[in-house]
């Protein structure tokens, strides 16, 4: 299988559908793609669906059809140790995709800026709309 992207990591904090599609299609290329999802309550696509026994075991069709391939973990990212752990994840990547509100990548220091200097080759991606709106 053709796979080009064999060996470049991606970390995933996006959510329901351009980001988790996009990097879908970047794990179905080779790359190794780590979700990271809220514990307690994971993706938004989890729940809900056509297939409400898919849904009941919280992997709505939806989910499964943009996420499959990837590795999930749930990290806190509201305790120091969780925001710890994405900001070591995120220093092992190629690239790290979010759809954060606008701000919360600035909060967390997880925004391009503050994770470009951990590594030269970290490319971002923001699937937002009106990402640079007056906040």
């Amino acid at each position: 299988m053709f796979q080009p992207l064999n060996g470049v990591r991606i970390v995933d904090l996006s959510q329901v559908l351009a980001g988790p599609y996009a990097t879908y299609q970047l794990a179905l290329m080779g790359a190794e793609v780590i979700k990271i999802e809220k514990p307690g309550e994971g993706d938004w696509t989890r729940d809900g669906g056509l297939l409400p026994e898919l849904a009941s075991r919280r992997m709505g069709l939806s989910f499964l059809t943009q996420n499959a391939d990837k590795k999930s973990v749930a990290i806190n990212l509201k305790s120091p140790q969780g925001l710890e752990l994405a900001h070591r994840l995120v220093a092992g990547a190629w690239y790290f995709v979010e759809n954060f509100k606008p701000g919360v990548a600035e909060r967390l220091g997880l925004e391009f800026r503050s994770c470009s200097r951990q590594l030269f080759r970290l490319g971002t991606a923001q699937f937002r709309p009106m990402a640079n709106r007056d906040r």
